[in-house]
């Protein structure tokens, strides 16, 4: 079954900074929430909206990089994840689909990482 992808990566990365940016804006004058509990909340948000496992990677690429590997147990959990979205799906089939400027964006993102 083929299942058509919603957004692209940049499109998906804009998304999630503006749900970020809102999290940190609600937070002012408030509880003091630090960046790993907004990131929580941002994933929260994102949760069950994928329809597209490239769409899942990406949104794991994006919170791992979001979260500056600045807190071990964050980075252990995108990388886990991401691991365990790799062992679920054929990666040479899913970025054979993707656009060759998204690609760029995208591999450039994973090559910083060292994911693959």
């Amino acid at each position: 079954m083929n299942i058509a992808r919603q957004c692209s990566y940049r499109d998906l990365k804009n998304q999630v900074l503006d749900v970020y940016y809102e999290f940190c804006r609600d937070e002012i004058g408030g509880g003091n929430s630090s960046s790993m509990q907004v990131l929580a909340r941002v994933n929260d948000h994102f949760e069950g909206t994928f329809n597209h496992p490239v769409e899942e990677l990406m949104f794991c690429v994006i919170e791992l990089i979001l979260s500056g590997v600045w807190n071990e147990d964050v980075e252990k959990n995108c990388r886990a994840r991401i691991e365990a979205w790799r062992v679920e799906n054929d990666l040479d089939k899913i970025i054979a689909e993707i656009s060759t400027e998204e690609m760029d964006l995208f591999l450039h993102d994973v090559r910083i990482l060292k994911l693959f």
